[in-house]
């Protein structure tokens, strides 16, 4: 195999020599790599070919750092506990974990939207994913519930002295377990799957956020993925899903995200998470394009839209993927929005809601919406990759026209369905042939 990028730096002789201690045995033809050139950062590959379902490494449970080795009892959520264990072990050169904290990337080290300015957010330019980020309500929450915590117990804390230094640390190290946590079962009787965890606050039940000394240093890829972690009630265990070439990276894969998210929580963009590309249509405006152009123009819209939202039929956005379908929900809250007054009135009694099928007017209602969001984006899918053909973009900037280019051309495919729709073709979810609102079928939903 070709060794120029096998990673013997003094950081991984210093690990390896720990993982014995931890009880983290690794198989002999697994090397770690250094893919910095490319931005990929450390990885494991392996130097021998290695047969589907090889045993690439394990680990006890004891070797997953959660909150529960917290040196302190606190109410705080399952994040930010992680989050203070971190804060404290990294503190302090003696912790058992430092050879392995001491490979995590530091602040520097992240091209996670968290750490984006202003400026290079503004590429970005109409994504919803912009809307996601939080810093400011990090910074805040960092600072009301971690802050006094650490300084009530600064002994545990050397040298995070300030609540500035705080803040700062504190963002590192949630982007440390946004980017390389995972979800584990609290109990695993038979093997199943452990995956790389969700970025909810709160850990769902039965499963706890842990960081994995060697299973978060492999690199994902959707279409290349070589590998996956189980877990077991004693062990986790890394193990080929694939035969593996000599030489090849060792890949596990992040499941079916969008490239907005996989640049926010990650900090890159691949092509072959395209498929999972989404955009959002801003629930906002779709009930200005609906009102203003249906038979409740002019009138109040507020209880319509608190019934919608009681119901659960309205979110804050619309979210459409690539395969275009406009889902039901949507085309409930277009048709409900558009209700003359005596029809909503009907609805409000218990009567039925309007069916979650496309009609021509409905179609038209969100190609409008389309046409708007397009708009705010600022620009066009053929300058937007005119300018990816340039050299000199810069990384950040190239990452954020590669998001906003998927997601106008799933506006421009969803644009072009519902205009099928308006000539009386089948698509973007349309009724069927002969379907017409009202009479029988019609959903049921509850009155507000």
């Amino acid at each position: 195999m070709n060794c120029d990028n096998l990673d013997n730096s003094d950081a991984i002789a210093r690990f390896k020599a720990w993982l014995p201690s931890a009880g983290i045995a690794l198989h002999p033809d697994v090397a770690f790599a250094d893919f910095s050139a490319r931005g990929a950062g450390r990885g494991l590959v392996a130097t021998t070919a290695l047969p589907k379902d090889t045993l690439l490494f394990s680990l006890p449970r004891s070797a997953a750092l959660t909150a529960a080795a917290s040196p302190l009892t606190t109410h705080l959520t399952p994040w930010l506990s992680l989050i203070l264990t971190l804060l404290h072990e990294s503190a302090n050169p003696s912790s058992q974990w430092a050879p392995y904290l001491a490979l995590l990337p530091p602040a520097e080290g992240f091209d996670t939207l968290m750490y984006w300015t202003s400026e290079e957010l503004r590429a970005l330019q109409a994504s919803a994913v912009v809307g996601k980020i939080g810093r400011e309500e990090t910074v805040e929450t960092i600072r009301s519930q971690l802050w006094p915590l650490v300084r009530e117990h600064a002994d545990m804390f050397p040298g995070l002295a300030t609540e500035d230094a705080v803040v700062d640390a504190a963002i590192r190290w949630g982007s440390v377990v946004m980017a390389y946590s995972f979800d584990l079962d609290t109990d695993a009787p038979a093997p199943a799957a452990a995956t790389p965890a969700d970025d909810d606050e709160d850990d769902t039940a039965g499963t706890v956020k842990a960081m994995l000394p060697v299973a978060d240093l492999l690199n994902a890829d959707a279409d290349r993925a070589n590998a996956r972690l189980f877990q077991t009630p004693a062990a986790l265990e890394m193990r080929t899903t694939a035969a593996v070439a000599a030489g090849a990276e060792l890949l596990n894969d992040y499941g079916p995200l969008p490239r907005s998210d996989l640049l926010r929580r990650y900090g890159y963009v691949s092509d072959a998470y395209t498929p999972y590309d989404v955009v959002e249509l801003p629930a906002p405006l779709v009930v200005e394009v609906a009102t203003a152009a249906g038979a409740a123009a002019g009138t109040e819209v507020g209880g319509r839209v608190d019934w919608l939202l009681d119901e659960g039929l309205l979110d804050d956005a619309v979210e459409i993927d690539v395969g275009c379908e406009v889902p039901e929900e949507a085309v409930v809250c277009v048709k409900v929005l558009q209700l003359d007054a005596a029809a909503w009135e009907g609805v409000k009694a218990g009567g039925r809601a309007p069916r979650g099928r496309m009609t021509v007017e409905v179609a038209a209602v969100l190609r409008e919406v389309v046409r708007r969001q397009l708009v705010a984006y600022g620009s066009s899918v053929e300058e937007d990759e005119a300018l990816l053909r340039r050299g000199s973009v810069g990384r950040r900037e190239r990452m954020a026209v590669e998001v906003r280019v998927g997601e106008k051309r799933i506006l421009e495919a969803l644009a072009a369905e519902l205009g099928r729709v308006g000539r009386g073709k089948r698509g973007a979810g349309h009724e069927d042939e002969g379907g017409r609102e009202g009479g029988e079928g019609g959903k049921r939903i509850r009155a507000g």
